[in-house]
């Protein structure tokens, strides 16, 4: 689902994709990063946008930001 306003943004010239699905037609990896520890993972952008397609998440990546998240104890 598409959101008015919501489109591909550009710095310096480059494309900054805005949602997974840009980032799955551009085949840029998704590189979530801990604001904590600075742990990382690296995600195949292809199999992350279906499976937010499957479960019928947002996909923008502020939005699914929360969604990477761990919580530890």
């Amino acid at each position: 689902m598409r959101y008015p306003g919501d489109v591909a943004a550009f710095k310096d010239g480059l494309r900054v994709a805005t949602r997974i699905f840009e980032a799955a037609a551009w085949h840029y990896t998704i590189k979530p990063v801990c604001g904590v520890c600075g742990h990382h993972a690296l995600f195949d952008p292809h199999g992350l946008w279906w499976l937010f397609e499957r479960k019928g998440w947002d996909d923008r990546l502020n939005v699914a930001v929360r969604r990477f998240s761990r919580v530890r104890k």
